[in-house]
């Protein structure tokens, strides 16, 4: 026996063929399924006839089906199907082919009740539905499944195919009061229970409409088709929806054709359409998109005075705005939230407040970001906006992230995590760039990188542009931690490229690490070019916290340079601003900008306090340097510590100073002098020895080896006496006479 066969006796038995077999049973068998063409589908029709045929009599009639002359130039595979379908449906009462061709107007399945209302109408009542489906399925044209909703029926697509034709052909089973109107009134009905039960915000309502979704895009089709406003209707129904789960391709495409197919006339459908056609193209990364159906929305909401539609259009225009603009964005958000609450849309005001409580993320406003956040926390936990409460603890992740907290931002990144398992792309990658930043800031970057290069790669299959962004920016966080800072700089050049007019929150942390990188690679000249640009971006954004980090990036570039002056005020201006928001890592980076003026200064106590103050709050935090240029600094450390008298005489006072402290000790005796910056009276102990013994030809080991410290602090020591003799090598540090001064002592 071949499979297709044992198929099909298989299926014969469980319709009712009884044993034993004739013994001419396999002959027959064989020429049915080899005149099927071995089709499982067309095999599973011809099985169905062993309730009523002989093994012999189906081969007969089969042989005696005849093609439809439209089908002469079909493939024999196709022509064996239609001849099986044939087959079937002559052998259908009147009833049942009735039946048959109304029930094509489903897609993906549908309930008894639906069915009946949908199929029924004065010739055929409810009740011989349900008879006459329960022939369509003796005759496998129909099929059941049972699952955790319920029973449902469906028909496999060759079989609908061939149901729809039929349906066709009968004039009295179109038009307006047909079985396809039927079918998209009820779908309608559904939808907009849906929206009004916020289906979208529940797993079970979310799996009910999973199931529907081939039935809703059939109806939106066909209202699509009749130029029907039941299509706008569907679609605005169905928006949370989309939103929510991540359809937002999906969302969109179905409002575009919509909105293209029905009366561009003012409707209250039409504008709330335009509005969520707005946000889903937002979430898709399309500003312009975005803002001109906002824009549109608006001005039809306040025409036909639709509360809806006008706080959903406001919100979506708030957010636009709110991506490079915050300060100009949040009154629209506030009015946003105030419509909302008017229109009683609570949907629309949870995703107000979000966008509201995220503007000021994108200031690092952390304080009033809590403020918004607890309100809106609180009613999406009323409704089960799982996306309000994913944001909130986005936010909260960094705000504890940036104050050195990495307790408490990893129990806010889980969270985080746990609310993206079942979400969008956009969601998951933001998620996964907030564990992975404290994974760097903790110095742990390789698990880092191998975690967001897999969800890069999903962002990216997936084409959700702000999900891809974010990813990025953490990679190139990655790169800069590892010390590749070539990668660093390719991601985050390609990142600022994306977003220099679209996210700002992205477009400052790209400059962010190009900055950083050219100060590893001690490129001052091009750490103040990317210093400048994120200073740029900052002030659009109204971000206090992102221009001092240009500030600081500004002061190590100066530091670069020999102008310590300079550096001393870039530090001192973000210093106050990350005391006071407790942005600390901040702190903690212009504290050592401070230590290093201090130690160029020759104040070698007071540098020596700040950089074991430094180093204490490091390591009570847990954070390492990024990127981890350590012989630099430790160079630096270095240097004030071998200039000390006593070495252990500031130890005792740092270590009880906390960061405030340190600030406030840093603030006292600001642009106070031990040295002058330049000419040989600003140079130390320690670096006029160094400059002493290179004058004298002696290279970098055998300084070392005399004055017993490392080769590395010995580069350092000569890259600052260049800087500050005003001369560019060891020749011209040589004709100067330092060669004949004796050994300095004493600091």
């Amino acid at each position: 026996w071949s499979d297709a066969a044992r198929l099909f006796l298989d299926r014969a038995a469980a319709a009712g063929l009884e044993a034993p077999l004739p013994r001419d049973a396999q002959a027959a068998v064989e020429h049915i399924v080899h005149e099927l063409d071995g089709i499982p589908l067309a095999i599973e029709l011809a099985a169905a006839r062993a309730r009523t045929h002989s093994l012999a009599g189906i081969a007969e009639d089969l042989d005696r089906s005849t093609l439809a002359a439209h089908d002469a130039d079909r493939d024999a595979r196709h022509r064996s199907m239609r001849r099986s379908l044939d087959w079937s449906h002559g052998l259908l009462t009147p009833g049942e082919a009735v039946l048959f061709r109304r029930l094509s107007v489903f897609a993906g399945g549908w309930e008894l009740p639906t069915a009946e209302q949908v199929c029924a109408d004065v010739r055929t009542p409810p009740e011989r539905v349900r008879e006459d489906l329960l022939g369509l399925i003796d005759k496998s044209l129909v099929e059941v499944a049972h699952n955790a909703h319920g029973t449902r029926y469906r028909m496999l697509l060759p079989i609908r195919q061939y149901a729809a034709e039929r349906l066709a052909e009968h004039e009295a089973d179109s038009g307006p009061a047909g079985p396809a109107a039927r079918h998209r009134a009820w779908y309608v009905e559904l939808a907009e229970r849906a929206d009004r039960e916020m289906w979208g915000l529940s797993a079970e309502g979310q799996a009910r409409l999973d199931q529907e979704a081939p039935n809703l895009r059939a109806a939106v089709d066909d209202g699509c088709r009749a130029g029907s406003r039941d299509a706008l209707r569907i679609c605005v129904a169905l928006s949370a929806y989309w939103r929510v789960t991540g359809r937002y391709a999906e969302g969109a495409r179905a409002l575009t054709h919509a909105l293209a197919a029905t009366s561009g006339a003012d409707d209250p459908y039409r504008a709330r359409a335009l509005a969520m056609h707005a946000t889903l193209v937002f979430w898709l990364g399309d500003l312009a998109g975005a803002q001109r159906s906002a824009e549109q929305a608006d001005a039809m909401a306040r025409r036909v005075g639709d509360l809806r539609a006008q706080a959903h259009a406001l919100a979506r225009l708030g957010t636009v705005r709110m991506m490079m603009d915050p300060p100009i964005a949040q009154p629209v958000l506030e009015r946003a939230v105030e419509t909302a609450r008017a229109a009683g849309d609570t949907f629309t005001l949870g995703e107000a407040y979000s966008s509201l409580a995220t503007s000021y993320v994108w200031q690092d406003e952390f304080p009033r970001m809590v403020e918004i956040s607890t309100t809106g926390e609180a009613l999406a936990h009323r409704i089960g906006f799982d996306p309000v409460l994913f944001w909130a603890a986005w936010g909260r992740t960094h705000q504890a992230r940036l104050a050195g907290d990495l307790t408490t931002a990893r129990r806010f990144a889980a969270e985080a995590l746990a609310l993206s398992e079942k979400a969008d792309t956009l969601l998951r990658g933001a998620a996964v760039e907030a564990a992975a930043l404290i994974d760097i800031m903790a110095g742990e970057p390789n698990e880092a990188r191998r975690m967001l290069h897999h969800e890069y790669t999903r962002s990216r299959n997936a084409r959700v542009r702000w999900g891809t962004g974010v990813v990025q920016h953490a990679l190139a966080v990655a790169e800069l931690a590892l010390g590749r800072r070539t990668e660093a700089r390719a991601w985050a050049r390609e990142l600022y490229e994306s977003e220099r007019e679209g996210a700002g929150y992205l477009a400052w942390h790209a400059q962010e690490v190009l900055m950083l990188a050219a100060l590893a690679d001690g490129e001052a000249d091009a750490a103040r070019e990317h210093a400048r640009t994120l200073q740029e971006v900052a002030a659009r954004l109204g971000n206090r916290r992102a221009d001092g980090v240009a500030q600081v990036g500004l002061a190590r570039a100066a530091l670069l340079t020999g102008d310590v002056a300079e550096a001393e005020a870039y530090a001192h201006n973000t210093l106050g601003a990350g005391v006071e928001n407790n942005w600390w890592v901040d702190t903690i980076a212009a504290l050592e900008v401070l230590a290093a003026v201090a130690a160029r200064r020759g104040r070698h106590d007071r540098a020596v306090r700040l950089f074991l103050g430094v180093c204490v709050a490091r390591a009570e935090r847990g954070l390492v340097r990024v990127p981890a240029d350590e012989s630099w600094w430790d160079a630096e450390f270095s240097e004030s510590l071998a200039d000390l008298e006593d070495p252990n005489a500031p130890l005792a006072e740092s270590e009880i100073m906390s960061l405030r402290q340190l600030a406030e000790f840093s603030a006292r005796g600001r642009g106070a002098r031990g040295r002058p910056d330049y000419g040989p009276a600003s140079l130390t102990p320690m670096q006029l020895n160094v400059a002493r013994l290179a004058a004298r030809g002696a290279s970098n080991g055998d300084i070392a080896a005399e004055l017993f410290i490392a080769r590395g602090t010995v580069k350092t020591h000569l890259a600052h006496v260049f800087a500050k003799l005003g001369v560019r090598n060891r020749t011209e540090l040589a004709a100067l006479g330092l060669a004949e001064i004796g050994p300095a002592a004493g600091p």
